[in-house]
């Protein structure tokens, strides 16, 4: 079962103009709330903590796939877009020093199944849809989807946290 995202059905078409966007406006999102380990997050490292949800969002918009590795000891997300390029918004979080298992892909549903990581997604996905609504100046599709208004009767299981 796909959990269905907070920004609806179908990804919107990826352009430079989103793509240089989006750091901007994920930079004014992030804060310790939605951070996975809110004693470490630090407006001076504001990706600290960000990744799962934020490669959430970035697959609600541009789908694909995500992909979960070790950076520097810590298990870290990212996305792989439909044209197979990696998209990274997160990765500074870990300094210019890295040390990288090899990626795996995992499901939407693995990365949900954990309610804090449910939680911060979809506080971040608020904050981020009505950011780019604001930019935008009118609705680009509909944003009012929870993944908890999914259609399959089964839920995830949700795990403590993440």
């Amino acid at each position: 079962m796909r959990q269905r995202s907070n920004l609806g059905p179908k990804p919107i078409s990826r352009d430079a103009n989103l793509l240089r966007t989006l750091p901007v406006v994920l930079q004014e999102c992030w804060s310790r709330e939605t951070a996975y380990d809110p004693e470490k997050w630090t407006p001076e490292n504001p990706t600290h903590g960000q990744c799962a949800i934020t490669a959430l969002v970035i697959q609600d918009l541009l789908g694909g796939d995500l992909l979960r590795a070790k950076v520097n000891g810590a298990e870290h997300y990212w996305n792989r877009l439909p044209d197979s390029s990696e998209l990274d918004l997160t990765r500074d979080q870990f300094g210019p020093a890295l040390t990288t298992t090899t990626p795996e892909r995992v499901s939407r549903d693995y990365v949900l199944s954990f309610s804090n990581t449910i939680r911060r997604y979809e506080q971040l996905s608020h904050l981020f849809t009505s950011a780019l609504k604001e930019i935008a100046g009118s609705e680009l599709i509909d944003f009012h989807r929870s993944i908890r208004g999914a259609s399959s009767a089964q839920t995830p299981r949700k795990r403590k946290s993440r």
